[in-house]
């Protein structure tokens, strides 16, 4: 009878285990459902390290910065060690503000990208025995995203084995070799690119046409005259300077030093104009063909595709500003050979109508200091800090309050005298305008 009971009650306990345990992974299952479907905001990687793209971020000691509202990536200058960077953000600009050196860095991106601006990038990509070495085989590796190198000086080393070049692959600037079907682009405008890679200098761009002359390789655009000086080693025992065209499926030997300078291109893109709405903006673009002709178009989001302005065939175009982030380009045509401008946009933003002005005050008195806009949604108070010489936000504290508003209310002290304030004026956009500064003066009366 005993064993009966024991038996009976470890057959119940086995019952309610198994349940418990099939209950715990439908659960499990369910959760990592939910984590799968659940949305994923744009972000990126530093090393292991990972950031958020809405935030900006500046990382002094690494060399570089994040401005989150422009989603522009900016290199500050100097000398740094092994870097791995990763970004799944879309449309980034990677702007070089100051010469700037990484010695064991890659660069990887999953959206389009624009690399810019006056500082010379020097990128030196090593694997293996070398004790700088890097995490990657590339040193700028575009995948799933168009690459543009606009008015831009690089330098890029991609070395698999430092002490054995010949012994595997290292690309300097690369597509997606495994899937074509993302047609990464390369564009090269005005730019100095020298590339080094033990395996290929730039390859695996896949998108575009080949057989034109303004393509150097398949999916390899050049904008307007660029130097592109590439040399690569021994890869499957080919020798000298080549670019691998994936069409052909074969290396394309070119010139050591090359300079493309096609007969035909557009020697001044058409600019973003910030603007109030109602207001004109206009766009101009110039060809170094004094035949050419031009069709201005405009991108029609509902139909997602690029549209004719009617009866827009000059180089220049005026619109109303009557929709933010509108996008405008030019297709220019001489010889037969049409190129395409930049693309422009149009912002709107608010308009200060009053600007803040200057106020004296004995110490202690409390003063106020006013902006008026249209079109402003939000306000920040901005005040220069003296002993950094920055301007710095405003803070609501026991002397200050509205920092967020179009009053900023002042609880004046005698160390305030001669404080420069201003405000930042943000539309519902996004779009901000800054006021003129207006100085507080506060007097003492003994």
């Amino acid at each position: 009878m005993r064993e009966k009971q024991v038996n009976k009650s470890f057959s119940s306990f086995m019952k309610y285990a198994i349940s418990t345990v099939l209950f715990m992974m439908m659960i499990v299952m369910l959760y990592g459902q939910l984590a799968l479907a659940a949305p994923r905001g744009e972000y990126f990687y530093v090393n292991e390290k990972r950031y958020d793209a809405t935030q900006s971020v500046k990382v002094s000691y690494q060399g570089w910065e994040y401005v989150a509202p422009t989603k522009t990536f900016k290199l500050l200058g100097g000398k740094y060690q092994r870097l791995s960077f990763s970004f799944h953000v879309s449309n980034l600009t990677v702007a070089v503000t100051a010469n700037t050196t990484y010695e064991g860095a890659c660069f990887t991106f999953y959206g389009n990208t624009t690399i810019t601006d006056q500082g010379k990038l020097t990128l030196r990509t090593y694997m293996n025995n070398n004790p700088k070495s890097s995490v990657a085989y590339w040193g700028i590796y575009a995948c799933g995203g168009n690459l543009t190198i606009d008015t831009a000086n690089l330098d890029i080393t991609a070395v698999y084995n430092d002490y054995n070049p010949r012994t595997n692959a290292a690309y300097a600037i690369t597509g997606n070799p495994e899937s074509a079907g993302t047609k990464e682009k390369l564009t090269i405008i005005n730019s100095k690119i020298h590339a080094y890679g033990t395996a290929g200098a730039i390859c695996d761009f896949h998108g575009g046409i080949y057989g034109n002359s303004k393509y150097l390789a398949a999916g390899i655009y050049v904008e307007s005259p660029s130097t592109v000086e590439c040399r690569y080693d021994g890869f499957y025992d080919k020798k000298g300077p080549q670019i691998y065209d994936v069409l052909t499926r074969r290396y394309r030997q070119i010139a050591q030093e090359v300079t493309i300078a096609r007969e035909f291109w557009i020697t001044q893109q058409p600019k973003t104009v910030s603007a109030v709405a109602g207001s004109t903006a206009t766009f101009t673009v110039k060809a170094n063909c004094q035949s050419a002709t031009y069709q201005w178009q405009y991108y029609n989001k509902n139909q997602r595709k690029w549209v004719n302005v009617s009866g827009a065939t000059s180089n220049t175009l005026s619109v109303t500003v009557s929709e933010n982030d509108a996008e405008y380009q030019c297709l220019a045509t001489c010889g037969g050979l049409t190129v395409v401008s930049l693309t422009a946009r149009t912002k709107i933003m608010p308009k200060i109508t009053q600007q803040p002005i200057n106020t004296y005050v004995p110490t202690g008195w409390t003063t106020r200091l006013k902006i008026q806009a249209e079109g402003a949604t939000k306000y920040q108070w901005q005040y220069m800090d003296p002993s950094t010489e920055r301007w710095r936000n405003v803070q609501d504290n026991e002397y200050y309050s509205g920092a967020t508003t179009a009053t900023l209310t002042i609880n004046t002290l005698e160390s305030m005298n001669q404080y420069q304030f201003r405000c930042r004026v943000t539309n519902a956009y996004g779009n901000g305008v800054t006021s003129d500064y207006c100085i507080l003066g506060v007097r003492t009366y003994r």
